[in-house]
Order: C-alpha cells, then structure tokens, then sequence
C-alpha cells in the first residue's frame, strides 16, 4: 500500500501548517496547527518552502522549543505549488485530504467542526483558535538557546523591577509602501497616552522599549526617566519577544510581534495596551485579532 497521505508513523493524517511573514506571524499559524494536532492526536508537521524565495522576514520558529517537526519529502510532495498569499488561487483538494483556509481574520466557528488532519492555510490572528493549548505553547514559546550575556542583563534589570515593555514597530511598517498602507504606524500620541495610563496605576513602573527603529522612538516619543531601551547582542528575534514577555505590563504596537511578546507574558494583573484600530486599511477586520480583556488606545 501506498504512503499517499497518511502519515508514515501515525495512522491518523497529520496536521501540517503552512508558515508565512515574520516570527508573530510563523507562531500564529504554528499555534493553531499545535490546537489542532493536540485535539485530533495527529502529528503536526509545518511547511517551510515560502522561506525559500521570501526575503522579507527569515523563518524564526526554530528558536524555540517547539514539538512539531519540518515537514518531511514525502508529505510536501503532495502539494508542489502550495502558496499561502492572500488572493492566489489555491486547490481546495488534494486527494482525499481538505484543506482549511481561513475565509477572514475573524475567527471562523467552523474550526471547531475540523475532524482529520488538514493543510492549514491562513494567518490564524485569534488566540480562538489556540487558547486551548495555551499551557503548551508557554512550554513550547521558550528559547531553545541560552540568552547572551547583554540580553541576560536585561532580563535581570526587568526582575528587578515593576517592569513596562514598549514596543515601538517601524522598519518595514515604513519601508513597505503595500505593508504601510494596510496596516499603518502607532502615532507618538498614542504611545504618550498609554504610557500616562500605566504611570496612573502603576507605581514604580518602568518603561523597557523595544524597536526596529530606535533613533526615532528616542527622538519622537517624550519617554519617562530611567527608561531602557533594549539592543540585545545576537540579533535573534525570539530574544527580544522573550525580554518582553518577561514584563508585567505592555504597550503593543500594531504587530503580530508585539502581540506575542504580550501574550505570553504570565503576570497576574498584567496591563496590556493595544492601538485602535490596528489596521489603517478599513478591508481588514479584526474582530477577534486582540483579546477582550486587552485596553484599547487611539492609534
């Protein structure tokens, strides 16, 4: 009998998720292939070949402890010319095996009507679709290589104290004119705002700033004193999210990144403020994208 689509070491057809964009994005798509996988008792593979001709962002997941395995030849093999962008056409059928995409950003219900492995396409942008292996991904979202000795000092310094992270998203937010018109930038304004609610309850709160752009955030934004801004060593993205989600409070930009950085963060009572709305491009919805029981501040 042939391999065809079943998983050689499982009888049931694996979970294999696509990934695309930058490392919020790799971990979105990565958690509800984790929510799937888990409820089904299927293997989850991820598929990587988008990285092999993408220039803007790297495949970043590796720098984590995840469970799940690079999707081996034999399981690629049945879809060739598999392309997650939005707006191409892509078969709705392989075989015998269904694909899922997601037909918004909203959370779609019928998600929890899936009952066998699935190649999943789509950005997957609601904790919805994960919540429930939340415990797992905290294990799974952690560094799998120690921290350097400049990003360990600052992980110190953010213990010591009742800890802010900022995040402050630039780079290709203004280089990518596509990238700019959808989603826009988080004004001055609104991280002054958002900054004087923390200083309003929190005392003692101290700001740590991250940013693709730091020269502009020191220069555009009045920043409270003793304010660090984080330059971590080895250039790893993962580092940087894991300083922030070592803080208590946060400040997100309009990013997927800065939206992990706040999720996973395990403080009780945690602050956690995000820009309305987070998309400048009124076609993108976000109706399920931040959680309820995030603030929400003027962009």
């Amino acid at each position: 009998m042939g391999v065809g689509l079943i998983d050689q070491n499982h009888s049931k057809k694996p979970v294999v998720v696509r990934l695309a964009g930058g490392l919020g994005n790799q971990m979105f798509q990565y958690a509800a292939g984790l929510a799937l996988a888990t409820r089904l008792g299927a293997q989850l593979h991820i598929d990587t070949r988008e990285y092999e001709s993408y220039t803007l962002h790297d495949f970043g997941l590796l720098q984590w402890n995840i469970s799940a395995t690079v999707a081996p030849p034999y399981i690629l093999s049945q879809c060739s010319t598999l392309r997650i962008r939005l707006g191409n056409k892509i078969p709705l059928l392989l075989g015998r095996w269904l694909f899922f995409k997601e037909p918004s950003l909203a959370f779609d219900p019928a998600w929890l009507e899936l009952r066998d492995g699935k190649w999943l396409l789509g950005y997957f942008q609601s904790e919805a679709y994960f919540m429930t292996v939340r415990a797992k991904l905290l294990k799974e979202f952690t560094l799998r290589d120690p921290l350097g000795e400049r990003a360990r000092k600052y992980l110190e310094a953010i213990q010591r104290c009742v800890a802010v992270a900022v995040h402050v998203r630039r780079g290709d937010y203004i280089s990518n004119s596509a990238t700019l018109r959808i989603h826009g930038v988080c004004s001055p304004q609104y991280y002054q705002r958002a900054i004087l609610s923390i200083q309003n309850r929190v005392k003692l709160a101290r700001f740590f700033v991250f940013s693709n752009d730091p020269m502009w955030a020191k220069a555009n934004i009045d920043w409270p004193e003793a304010t660090v801004f984080v330059e971590t060593e080895d250039g790893r993205a993962a580092v940087d999210m894991a300083l922030m989600a070592a803080c208590q409070h946060h400040i997100v930009a309009n990013s997927s990144y800065s939206w992990w950085g706040a999720w996973l963060s395990q403080a009780d009572q945690g602050i956690k403020i995000a820009p309305k709305p987070w998309f400048d491009d009124s076609r993108y919805k976000e109706q399920t994208l931040v959680p309820t029981q995030w603030e929400r501040i003027q962009k």
